[in-house]
C-alpha cells in the first residue's frame, strides 16, 4: 500500500536578487513576509519547517519562533553573525 505524504515547498529570492524588482531591505523582514503569506494560505505555525541553503540560513536561524530548522550548507561563521560581532559578511 502506498503512502501519500502532503507537502508543500516554497522557494523565494531575496528582495533585489532574482527576478526581483524591490529594493533590498533586510533578510528577516523577507522571511516574516513569506512565513505571514503561508499563513494566511491556511498553513500552521507548527506544520512549518524552515529551510535555508548557504546565505538563507541566516534568516531561517534568526527568524522568531519554535520551528524546525533545515540548514543546508550554512554560511561559515553563521553564529558570530548572528550574535552581530562580524564587521561585514564574510568576516
Amino acid at each position: 500500500m502506498a503512502t501519500t505524504f502532503k507537502i508543500a515547498v516554497l522557494a523565494y529570492d531575496y528582495t533585489g536578487d532574482g527576478e526581483s524588482e524591490k529594493e533590498f531591505v533586510s533578510y528577516e523582514s523577507d522571511l516574516n513576509l513569506v512565513v505571514s503569506w503561508v499563513i494566511r494560505k491556511g498553513y500552521k505555525m507548527d506544520r512549518i519547517i524552515l529551510a535555508g541553503f548557504s546565505l538563507g540560513s541566516y534568516s531561517a536561524l534568526s527568524m522568531e519562533g519554535v520551528m524546525p530548522r533545515l540548514l543546508i550548507s550554512p554560511v561559515c561563521g553563521i553564529v558570530p553573525f548572528l550574535e552581530g560581532e562580524a564587521k561585514r559578511f564574510g568576516g
